[in-house]
């Protein structure tokens, strides 16, 4: 029953995370398809993934356990990605896209590449981080009181 649960747990954190996600960025626009995978946003779904993983090994086998100190090595790999690498990546998006349009003026017979886009939101700032964890700890332990208990 454990094994389960602590599935159920991580895949519904990050699932609640995509969903708020979504809804909010429906506020300013329409629903597009590629909101369901955005990277990016408030609040991050990588960490409520990761945090619902975390919590539910912690719950399950305890903070002692080899799983949750592998889990939490993953955990903070990915997060530190997260807020670092990918926010890096988003700055060279951004200059990358200011670049292309600079070269797109001067010469207009080059077409848009709408299938590779740069210059949006790939990385996350400490807030939705931290909203994102959340939603993974207080999931965790809500599919715990609910499933297991």
């Amino acid at each position: 029953m454990i094994f389960p649960f602590v599935l159920i747990s991580s895949f519904a954190s990050g699932i609640i995370a995509q969903a708020i996600k979504i809804l909010l960025k429906m506020r300013k626009s329409k629903f597009e398809p590629e909101l369901l995978d955005s990277y990016g946003g408030m609040p991050s779904a990588h960490s409520a993934f990761l945090f619902g993983l975390l919590t539910s090994v912690a719950i399950a086998e305890g903070f002692d356990s080899t799983a949750f100190g592998i889990s939490a090595i993953m955990a903070a790999i990915m997060i530190r990605d997260a807020l670092g690498f990918r926010m890096i990546l988003e700055e060279h998006g951004v200059t990358l896209s200011k670049l292309a349009k600079a070269v797109k003026k001067q010469h207009p017979k080059i077409k848009d590449g709408k299938r590779y886009q740069i210059g949006h939101r790939v990385g996350h700032t400490v807030p939705e981080v931290i909203v994102g964890s959340a939603i993974g700890i207080i999931t965790a332990t809500f599919t715990w009181w609910i499933f297991v208990m």
